[in-house]
């Protein structure tokens, strides 16, 4: 018996259906349906009912669930620990970062962090929002910093700071003649979105603009934060940008401009898996702490 077949049986038990674990395995279904009929004659037991609509699981099949996962995650354990070996003391560390997110405070905790570990194993993932939680919960990441909450008990929060809501204007605009800007002032614009397809608050950029009275007219949508700039540079439209942005417009391409009188705010989290007993991230969530920009008590 290999791990292999173990990782194919969770995967059936947990999808209860055989073409969605070959998919989420991305191997073809009858090769998957011979290894686990394969593991169930190397062990004697019969581990799933079948059934035109999918497997379910038999008695011993549910106890050699709760065994099987115990074996990958050791397994997985002992791939973590050789690698903490080879990387230094406090190991490795992968933090998913959405292209909108990349902020100072970001960049200033990731220097200090290099600075005290110089030999911890660093890499930053761009990773747009809808997959950051699932990277994180299928250990393909260790930490993500994201603008929402998951409902998910398998993971640990915490608010990190608040993004005041800017908007983002080229510099011969009529409007950037002004320090701060009305958001009803940006009503015959067109704008320039966030993707809804590559980050989380589409929806909540377009109630922004409801809020204020009007229905935003979407020209363009940009995944990242580059290309939103690069586009509100050349013309196209405006964008609401978070604060964060302010440190990385082009000098003389991009205006940033504050909105009033209620400045909308986005908030940032840390999360990270609740079972994680990884230095490298106890680590950098001490270095972190000293720099959280928001008051107790926010969720």
């Amino acid at each position: 018996m290999e791990l292999r077949h173990l990782r194919y049986f969770v995967a059936v038990a947990e999808e209860q259906n055989v073409r969605r674990a070959a998919a989420r395995l991305h191997v073809s279904q009858p090769p998957l349906t011979r290894q686990i009929r394969d593991l169930e004659d190397e062990i004697k037991v019969r581990l799933f009912e079948r059934s035109k609509h999918g497997v379910q699981l038999t008695g011993a099949g549910r106890v050699f669930l709760d065994e099987a996962r115990q074996i990958l995650e050791h397994s997985e354990r002992a791939v973590r620990s050789a690698q903490d070996a080879l990387y230094g003391d406090v190991g490795r560390l992968r933090v998913a970062v959405p292209p909108m997110a990349m902020d100072r405070v970001l960049c200033r905790v990731l220097r200090q962090v290099r600075r005290r570990y110089p030999n911890m194993a660093l890499q930053i993932q761009e990773t747009h929002a809808p997959h950051q939680f699932r990277t994180l919960l299928e250990r393909n990441v260790d930490l993500a910093y994201c603008n929402f909450r998951s409902t998910d008990t398998n993971l640990v929060f915490k608010a990190a700071r608040r993004a005041a809501m800017c908007v983002a204007l080229t510099p011969g605009h009529p409007l950037a003649r002004q320090r701060r800007i009305p958001l009803c002032d940006l009503e015959q614009e067109a704008f320039i979105a966030p993707s809804r397809h590559a980050t989380t608050y589409y929806d909540w950029y377009i109630n922004l603009c409801r809020n204020a009275g009007f229905d935003p007219e979407i020209a363009q949508e940009a995944d990242n934060a580059q290309t939103l700039l690069s586009m509100v540079s050349a013309g196209i439209g405006v964008a609401l940008v978070p604060d964060t942005l302010r440190a990385f417009q082009s000098a003389g391409d991009v205006e940033i401009r504050d909105l009033f009188p209620d400045t909308p705010y986005l908030t940032f989290y840390l999360a990270w898996r609740r079972d994680d007993p990884s230095p490298a991230l106890k680590a950098f969530l001490e270095i972190f702490g000293s720099h959280i920009e928001i008051r107790p008590g926010v969720k």
